[in-house]
């Protein structure tokens, strides 16, 4: 009976020690996995790191070309304004040019 118990002890440590191994096995799997996992967040974080610097640099473009476009307008806006009140007969615009000889008809 005490060989049976002795044989039974030996398999169950060596079971044991199977069961160790392949948890080790299965850790050093697990950690592979997590370091490859971490250098991808890596990589990952740096590209969206160069796509957002990217965006800022391409918001900023159309932010000024939007600027110049709408100095352009208010200058033309300020051209049109010039010239209408120029061209239209204002009393200024009458006061500055010589005012029209009265013109008579005759009847014969």
């Amino acid at each position: 009976m005490a060989l049976f118990k002795d044989e039974t002890l030996h398999k169950k440590i060596d079971d044991l020690a199977n069961v160790n191994i392949t948890v080790s096995q299965m850790l050093a799997v697990h950690e592979e996995r997590i370091t490859k996992q971490e250098e991808i967040d890596t990589v990952l974080f740096t590209k969206i790191d160069q796509l957002r610097d990217k965006m800022d640099l391409d918001h900023n473009s159309v932010l000024s070309r939007i600027h110049g476009l709408e100095k352009t307008v208010w200058i033309a806006v300020g051209c049109v304004a010039v010239i209408t009140f120029l061209v239209a007969e204002t009393p200024f615009i009458s006061t500055l040019t010589n005012p029209p000889a009265a013109v008579t008809i005759e009847n014969k």
